[in-house]
Formats: C-alpha cells, sequence, structure tokens
C-alpha cells in the first residue's frame, strides 16, 4: 500500500507531504492531520483527495487550505458529485480550488452586507441553462451546510466557473466572451428590429456556435479556411444575413479590438440564415 511522509500539518484535515516518487502534494482528508507531527506516515487509504504541487502553484495552494475553513473543500467537492449528471465534464484542480475561494468569499461578503449585482445574470440563463441550473444547486447546498442563502445573482457567477471548466478558460476569458455573446446578440436583434426566440434547436445551435466562435476569437485561434467561393454563394444566397455578419465584425473590431475573417462571416451567416429560416 502506499505510503505518504508528512513533511508539514496545515491542519487537521490536510498535512503537506510528499509521496513515493519524491513529489510534493497535499492530503486531504477528515482528521489525516491530528495528533500527527513531520516524518510521520500516512497510509493512502485515509487520503480523500490528492492535489499535486507545482512550483508556481505551491504558495497558492497552501494559502488556500491555511486560509478556508476545511468544510469549504467538502462542500465543493459534493456540489461537483450533485452535478455531475447535468454537466458531463470532470473538474480539474485549479476549478476545485477557484470555486472555494469563490464561495467562501461570496459567504463572507453575504454576512458583511457587500452583495455584488451580476450584470449579464440575464445572459448567464439563456447562454448556459444546464451551469446555471447547477449554480441553483449550489445555492441549496450551501444554504443547507451553511445557513446562507445566497442571492440568484450569486448562481450566476457559480455558474461561470462552471463553464470555466468545461471550456477550460481563465474566469476573466469566460467573463468576457459572455459579454461577446450579449454584445453580438445585441447586434443580431437591432439589425432584424425583433428578439430571436428562444427555446428552438435552431436557437441553440446558434447560441453554441457563438460559444466556439467566442472561444477561438478569445484564444486568437482559427480553424476555418478561407474558403472564396463559399463566401460568394453564402453572400449572394443569403444577403441580409451576411450583411449582419459584417454588423457583428464591425462590433467586434470596435469592442474588442479584434479582426474576424471573412470565413468567420460566412459561417455566422449560415447560421443566421439557419436561425431566421431563410432559404
Amino acid at each position: 500500500m502506499e505510503q505518504f511522509v508528512i513533511l508539514r500539518v496545515i491542519n487537521n484535515n490536510v498535512v503537506l507531504s510528499v509521496d513515493h516518487r519524491g513529489n510534493e502534494v497535499i492530503l486531504k482528508g477528515k482528521g489525516i492531520g491530528f495528533q500527527k507531527k513531520v516524518d510521520d506516515v500516512v497510509s493512502k487509504d485515509v487520503v480523500e483527495k490528492v492535489y499535486v504541487l507545482s512550483n508556481s502553484s505551491n504558495k497558492r495552494i497552501l494559502t488556500y487550505f491555511e486560509e478556508i475553513p476545511f468544510e469549504f473543500f467538502e462542500l465543493v467537492d459534493e456540489l461537483f458529485v450533485r452535478v455531475s449528471d447535468s454537466l458531463s465534464y470532470v473538474p480539474n484542480q485549479d476549478a476545485v480550488f477557484s470555486l472555494v475561494d469563490h464561495i467562501h468569499f461570496a459567504i463572507k461578503r453575504y454576512k458583511e452586507n457587500l452583495l455584488y449585482k451580476n450584470p449579464l445574470l440575464l445572459e448567464i440563463k439563456t447562454y448556459y441553462p444546464n451551469e446555471f441550473q447547477a449554480g441553483l444547486v449550489a445555492l441549496d447546498l450551501i444554504e443547507e451546510k451553511t445557513g446562507v442563502r445566497l442571492p440568484e445573482d450569486e448562481a450566476g457567477f457559480i455558474a461561470l466557473h462552471f463553464v470555466n471548466t468545461n471550456l477550460g478558460m481563465h474566469m476573466d476569458a469566460t467573463y468576457l466572451m459572455t459579454e461577446l455573446l450579449k454584445g453580438v446578440m445585441d447586434v443580431v436583434e437591432t439589425y432584424y428590429g425583433m428578439p430571436l426566440v428562444e427555446g428552438s434547436n435552431d436557437y441553440v445551435r446558434f447560441i453554441t456556435h457563438l460559444k466556439f466562435f467566442g472561444q477561438r476569437l478569445l484564444n486568437n485561434s482559427d480553424h476555418f479556411k478561407d474558403e472564396e467561393f463559399l463566401s460568394k454563394v453564402v453572400k449572394q444566397r443569403y444577403p441580409k444575413e451576411y450583411a449582419c455578419a459584417l454588423k457583428v465584425q464591425e462590433y467586434i473590431l470596435e469592442t474588442f479590438d479584434k479582426q474576424i475573417g471573412s470565413e468567420e462571416v460566412t459561417f455566422l451567416a449560415i447560421h443566421l440564415a439557419r436561425l431566421m429560416k431563410r432559404s
């Protein structure tokens, strides 16, 4: 059975250790550090979680465990279990720490009556419905474990943490992408002079396309080749949608200082044509 040697006891439930390969790791488990000291051995069967350290993350991860009560780590672990069926992705180490830190600070702010309004709450509900429902599950679990009922705005913020996990993006980028989605939808609805009808398969496909489009844009990656013939055909067949896509191109350049190519404009026009049912 694999065993770990304790380098430092952080608290009753967390120890800094070294594995049999000589790698520094943090071990989490209820009572794992109780009455333990340096050089004591911990058997693997009492370890609930192992967090691998790197030179760049050591100080930050240790700070999380030193400053945040153990119960918040248990809460987030249970949360990911509860939402695993609706969100079919596995949280990485950074996602866990980020969400633990957010929930801990959100409760602290709540107790100090420092509440944040979420300016993108409506967009989060619209573009990330599964993640938002997971955020509501988080509010229920937080209330169950701490007695604190956080406002719905926090479900939106928590939802973005789940989006981060899914897309592999940082919170700033995810928030920026949500703003981008909102801006693009505003451009489209203004152009057509009407709100888009939510809930249809074509609407969902359009939102999905915008998410991946936003991800490519913010990552400065481009997976499309410029197909001049296709662009010409789409421009001729769907002139109104192509013109709308050009409006989106203009908006992105003005707002985000990023230029999207003609191939992105073409595919955006195709999705718009399907959404608006033009043939």
